[in-house]
């Protein structure tokens, strides 16, 4: 099935977006599969089945390496597939899943946000890379408790050198009266009194480890080296399922791979997790999967 252009449009959008993070992409593809389901007329209910399908599948493919995006929409299609529709039908049931997935991804945002701006209590110097709206929000949430602390941010060059994340998450920071200054890689060990390492998670993988943004693993062999706790901040909608099913996780230029022996533990919106319980949450996300592969992909 061809997609319309007004769809393609918002596919390609989210394809191309590079100032905003994982969470914030797939907010924007749930609304796009939304808009999508609202402006296919048809009363034929297999045709809107095969529209639903291929839409879906474009959208978690965009950006694959943000498994949030994938991660949400199987959710919404799941729930649809498995929930009793006999008081409505296909279009309606799917609108009603994304907006309750939309209000899962917010109320876990919230959740993850205060957890870790909680655990800046008592820093001193919050060293961070690349960029993540989460763990903006959580300094700045940080901050607004009273917490006194400055943020160091790594010159973080995107793969292209159009932007550099560091010097975003500076403006942002510095909007919000936060103290935060950009620094290299060479003059980090020139700083002294870093107390925390804070860093965002495009995905996290069933070992653990985890894939952001570089300098990241730069970032982790600092904290390692000279003894302070290192954080991934991340909802625990950035699992990614995809290794337990045999397939090979996308990864998009700039990007590192994070082992768990780097990580203290990663902050989600139900406290901290260790790297060795991430498997748990893999195998859940898993089973959605195994239900869309039932139904199928292949239907499209």
């Amino acid at each position: 099935m061809i997609l319309p252009t007004n769809v393609s449009a918002e596919i390609d959008l989210i394809k191309n977006d590079r100032l905003h993070g994982a969470r914030e992409l797939a907010v924007k593809a749930l609304h796009g599969l939304k808009r999508s389901i609202e402006q296919f007329h048809t009363d034929n209910e297999k045709d809107l089945t095969r529209f639903l399908l291929t839409t879906s599948k474009a959208f978690a493919e965009a950006r694959p390496s943000m498994i949030s995006i994938t991660n949400s929409i199987s959710t919404v299609l799941c729930s649809t597939i498995q929930h009793d529709r006999s008081d409505k039908g296909l279009r309606e049931s799917v609108m009603h899943e994304i907006d309750l997935q939309l209000a899962t991804l917010e109320k876990a945002f919230i959740n993850v946000v205060s957890n870790a701006a909680n655990l800046l209590r008592g820093q001193g110097i919050v060293v961070t890379c690349s960029y993540s709206s989460t763990i903006i929000h959580a300094l700045i949430k940080a901050r607004k408790l009273d917490t006194s602390f400055k943020v160091l941010a790594l010159h973080s060059p995107s793969s292209n050198g159009s932007l550099d994340f560091g010097v975003l998450t500076c403006s942002k920071l510095h909007e919000a009266h936060v103290e935060c200054d950009v620094v290299d890689e060479a003059n980090l060990l020139d700083k002294h009194g870093v107390h925390i390492g804070f860093v965002g998670a495009d995905s996290i993988y069933p070992d653990g480890s985890v894939l952001n943004g570089s300098p990241t693993m730069r970032l982790a062999h600092e904290a390692l080296k000279h003894h302070y706790p290192f954080y991934v901040v991340s909802e625990t909608w950035k699992i990614n399922p995809l290794p337990l099913l045999g397939l090979t996780p996308t990864i998009e230029s700039g990007m590192d791979i994070m082992p768990t022996e780097f990580i203290t533990a990663i902050v989600t919106e139900f406290g901290l997790l260790e790297p060795r319980d991430v498997n748990s949450y893999a195998i859940d996300f898993s089973k959605r999967f195994d239900t869309l592969n039932r139904v199928s992909w292949s239907i499209v």
